[in-house]
């Protein structure tokens, strides 16, 4: 219930997306910087109990460029991906989901057919 309590916005904290164990592992993570309280507490929810407690899955709205904060950091080096997250969405539908690196592959074309919305992994810490 606190995250009922909180509202507002907050400094920018980034959180490691990348797909839950247990599925098929391309091993591509994102960084997804959350101002919003409720979304930051909701974050932590999920990190520290169970993803299966709702709302695992970030939709984010994203925009070509990078932005020196979203990179996979699951990948030697921690490239930076050449697009960034810039907002949120309220629901998702399949053609949204994908992989960073699949994204990466082709950011404008990813855009045009998505109208630069997309949904992959679960917040992982």
């Amino acid at each position: 219930m606190a995250a009922a309590l909180a509202v507002g916005r907050a400094e920018a904290i980034p959180f490691l997306v990348a797909e839950s164990s247990g599925r098929e592992s391309h091993r591509d993570a994102y960084v997804l910087p959350i101002d919003d309280l409720n979304d930051i507490l909701h974050a932590r929810n999920l990190i520290q109990f169970d993803p299966a407690n709702g709302a695992p899955m970030a939709v984010a709205e994203i925009d070509k460029g990078a932005d020196g904060i979203n990179r996979d950091l699951l990948a030697p080096g921690a490239p930076e991906w050449s697009w960034h997250v810039s907002g949120f969405a309220d629901y998702a539908i399949e053609i949204l989901g994908g992989r960073p690196s699949f994204v990466e592959s082709d950011v404008a074309g990813w855009i045009a057919d998505t109208r630069g919305f997309f949904g992959f992994g679960r917040i992982r810490c």
